[in-house]
């Protein structure tokens, strides 16, 4: 079989753009409020371990799935044979079915329903949620555990589940594995938390990554480029259509009502389009939304899908691909999304930034977030004017947002100073009404980075660097021995282990408290 090294030159132009950029959002764009910038690689699976986990950063990296069976409950599409080789263009979508508006508004859907845990008139302080430790092939059931009940007894009322498909269903034809999916619910259930669930994550049966060797697939885990990630071939874009009608149709009757249908997928590190343009594509991303509503309406009328995660940044077409929200949206539109989701979900990192276009929380409604923020410009669209300016004004969810903390001192400062002004800004808002979801609740991946010493003799804000502690003229802490204003040490830490609202041993960073305080006013 001819062998594909022919991708490694399009991963390593992806690979230098992602550094040479100055304003990669890895994964949303978390680091716009990260002054001390602690480099940030493309995000990971934000919920159990390394981000393999799905495609969401939600669970942990991947493990072999179980043995299944090859008769059960999974149906696909057979790929076109003349693409199976690998050299042709992936075949065109099938035209999509119109939205059944027999009794729907103009947008597509019943205008009439009142969606569980929408529309919620109760205070923000009140829908706060987090990203909690998720079972992860029932593996981790004590940590799960012990992330829910501390969220709990917390005042966390929301989490975000990952019903992660490559997971559930990891055989072509095979019988689902819901335990998982099953567990996290019934952990929702037993702690009285409403969910999110977020679907997302493509088993490599339908996606381009059954090309790729053993060795080629570490290499793109390695870089960033998680192989749950890959989009499906448009042939098996039905099959995603049917999981998702399936999780509707499990968990709706169990008081689920909200799902998100994949995760940023205008971010390269979530969405690969295919090995010859592993970047973000809306064109495709919106067929594939457009089916996926009308399985999900088909098993439920009353669900509320959002359409994934928009992120925070400018497009960056010439290195990763990384589209704006401002564009990836248009171009849904543009594309025929309107009347195909019930609500947008949004990522707003970066609510500490001074420019407006990269203030993740600015640019939803167009709220003062702080004194400091640079004015919209009069050529510049909120998200919710993008979506009025096309007839289908929606309510934007914040689904994920949080901030890392390295180290004791400054950085946990600023995290916990970060979510204080979040919660205090949505609550003020005289538009935003959903839940925020935190990004994460549990335990740092890794111990604070040693050696930093919390020093900040000007006030700015900012790590010191390059101290003299003894006084001999020569730094020997922070050292930043490139002078980039970061201390190495960080630099080469993943600042993607730190977004735990716990230490790694356990106990609380100082955001927690600030929680506590907020959620008991």
């Amino acid at each position: 079989m001819k062998k594909h090294y022919w991708f490694l030159p399009l991963l390593a132009l992806c690979l230098t753009g992602c550094l040479n950029d100055k304003k990669m959002t890895t994964a949303s764009s978390r680091a716009s409020s990260n002054k001390n910038a602690h480099i940030i690689t493309t995000k990971k699976n934000r919920n159990s371990s390394t981000h393999p986990t799905d495609p969401n950063r939600n669970n942990n990296p991947p493990a072999p799935p179980p043995p299944s069976n090859n008769n059960g409950n999974g149906t696909h599409i057979p790929p076109d044979n003349s693409n199976n080789n690998g050299n042709n263009a992936p075949p065109a979508p099938a035209p999509t079915p119109a939205p059944d508006n027999s009794n729907s508004g103009a947008n597509g859907h019943d205008t009439t329903q009142n969606h569980n845990n929408i529309h919620n008139p109760s205070s923000t302080l009140n829908n706060i949620g987090i990203q909690p430790t998720n079972p992860f092939w029932g593996s981790n059931l004590e940590k799960a555990e012990i992330s829910y009940k501390r969220a709990a007894e917390l005042g966390v009322t929301w989490v975000r589940i990952i019903a992660s498909w490559h997971r559930i269903q990891p055989k072509e034809n095979g019988t689902y594995d819901w335990s998982d999916t099953d567990a996290a619910v019934q952990l929702a259930k037993k702690y009285g938390m409403k969910v999110l669930m977020q679907v997302s994550g493509t088993p490599e049966w339908a996606s381009d990554a059954n090309k790729l060797s053993n060795t080629e697939k570490e290499i793109w885990e390695a870089n960033g480029m998680y192989i749950a990630s890959f989009a499906p071939k448009a042939a098996y874009y039905a099959d995603f259509a049917k999981f998702m009608g399936d999780v509707v149709h499990r968990y709706a009757p169990q008081g689920i009502s909200n799902f998100e249908v994949w995760n940023e997928p205008g971010n390269p590190g979530f969405w690969h389009d295919s090995l010859t343009n592993p970047k973000p594509n809306p064109e495709n991303y919106t067929h594939f939304l457009k089916l996926a509503y009308i399985a999900a309406h088909k098993a439920n009328p009353n669900v509320n899908i959002l359409a994934g995660g928009m992120t925070v940044g400018d497009s960056r077409p010439y290195s990763d691909g990384y589209i704006s929200p401002f564009e990836f949206l248009n171009r849904m539109y543009a594309a025929g999304a309107k009347g195909y989701f019930d609500t947008l979900s949004h990522h707003p990192y970066g609510i500490m930034g001074k420019e407006w276009r990269t203030n993740g929380w600015a640019i939803m409604y167009g709220d003062k977030v702080h004194t400091n923020l640079a004015p919209q410009a009069a050529n510049e669209k909120t998200l919710y004017q993008i979506m009025a300016d096309n007839g289908d004004a929606k309510e934007i969810w914040a689904t994920e947002v949080g901030v890392p903390a390295m180290y004791e001192g400054l950085d946990e400062e600023k995290q916990a100073n970060t979510i204080r002004l979040l919660l205090e800004t949505a609550e003020k808002s005289k538009n935003y009404k959903g839940p925020i979801i935190l990004y994460n609740g549990e335990n740092d991946r890794k111990p604070y980075v040693l050696g930093i010493i919390s020093q900040d003799a000007n006030n700015d804000k900012i790590l010191d660097v390059n101290i003299d502690t003894d006084n001999d003229g020569k730094p020997d802490a922070n050292l930043d021995t490139d002078h980039n204003g970061k201390a190495d040490a960080l630099e080469l830490t993943t600042a993607e282990d730190y977004f735990g609202l716990w230490r790694n041993n356990g106990t609380e960073k100082m955001a927690v408290n600030v929680l506590r305080k907020m959620i008991k006013k």
